[in-house]
């Protein structure tokens, strides 16, 4: 049984989702200790509970200490033989970030699943909806993981109620990943998404977006789309897309934050990764890690820099595979090569 320290680099919930997605996937039983423990509320809580239980409903794990404030459990999965899912998580908890979860554990699907969750669509810390789509599900399919979304309501904090349905295909070929050649980006694509707000708001940042990327001769096209929640929100998301890399960011409007500076810190940051070269952003670049690690032939791309979140990510990989990773920096971006020579 591998022991995972929960505790260590960034310390937080990604541990507990990848380690327990893993070891479904790897059929390799864990010990978790030191859940989110540099958090400030440690353990569990109701979003990560419900992404294990999920899995263990898909692979009838046995667990011990699985609840809620649990900083400690064991997972032991069993062969994936679960069907089609609902599950309420009953507050504002990401649902992009629990959907990761059972992706990578259903890595070697071998049926149909479909899975519908309840709560946060467009939270703090975590991918936006229309990102997990436009960006994480459009890299998948180039892996060779076809997925189909639908979402029917929003859910934003503090109330969530979000809802929405992914259903996840066998994949036939699996590809590594080879973004390593020098990105070219035509176009930047985009969404806003706005619920019980008033509609200038929507415009302001899409004004802003588009008077920054006139200013830097790039073309952009970015779209809003209207409708109520339970709680009030809006939630920008941007894309780019070449044959050699993707780029997204999210950026959700809050309290005290002008429409402007909303829609104007979105666009900057993509453009910055676009001007550096890289092939994946940052947050892409920590979601696919496991992926990269799983293929049996090397995959490659280039990320702006090694933050504590892939770090984090990169040292659990490694307890689980024996795997290769290079770094080479550059003036602007890190090349970076991962092989996995076998499962520990």
């Amino acid at each position: 049984m591998h022991l995972i320290d929960g505790s260590y680099g960034e310390g937080g919930g990604q541990i507990l989702r990848y380690a327990t997605a893993l070891s479904t996937c790897t059929q390799k039983p864990i010990h978790l200790t030191n859940i989110r423990a540099k958090r400030s509320i440690p353990g569990l809580r109701p979003q990560h509970f419900a992404a294990i239980s999920i899995l263990q409903s898909l692979c009838n794990a046995d667990t011990t200490g699985l609840a809620v404030g649990s900083e400690e459990i064991t997972y032991v999965p069993k062969k994936i033989d679960g069907t089609s899912t609902k599950y309420d998580i009953g507050t504002a908890g990401s649902l992009t970030l629990v959907y990761q979860a059972i992706l990578l554990a259903l890595y070697n699907l071998q049926n149909p699943i479909q899975i519908e969750l309840t709560g946060g669509t467009d939270v703090r810390w975590s991918p936006s909806w229309d990102y997990f789509e436009k960006v994480f599900l459009t890299t998948l399919k180039k892996l060779g993981i076809t997925t189909k979304t639908k979402i029917l309501q929003r859910g934003y904090y503090p109330q969530g109620g979000g809802v929405t349905q992914l259903s996840i295909m066998p994949p036939t070929h699996l590809h590594p990943i080879e973004w390593a050649s020098e990105p070219r980006y035509p176009t930047i694509e985009g969404t806003i998404h706005i619920a019980n707000l008033p509609d200038q708001i929507a415009t302001r940042i899409q004004h802003a977006v588009i008077k920054y990327a006139v200013k830097h001769d790039l073309n952009a096209s970015v779209q809003t789309n209207r409708s109520t929640a339970l709680s009030p929100g809006v939630c920008i998301s941007l894309w780019a897309i070449s044959n050699t890399g993707i780029l997204g960011v999210s950026h959700l409007g809050e309290k005290g934050i002008s429409a402007e500076t909303v829609g104007t810190g979105a666009i900057t940051k993509l453009h910055r990764m676009i001007s550096h070269g890289a092939t994946v952003d940052n947050q892409l670049f920590d979601q696919i890690l496991p992926y990269m690690a799983l293929q049996e032939k090397p995959s490659r791309c280039r990320v702006e820099n090694i933050n504590e979140h892939a770090k984090t990510t990169i040292w659990l990989l490694q307890q689980f595979f024996d795997i290769k990773i290079e770094f080479s920096s550059q003036e602007s971006f890190v090349d970076v090569m991962i092989k996995r020579n076998k499962t520990i």
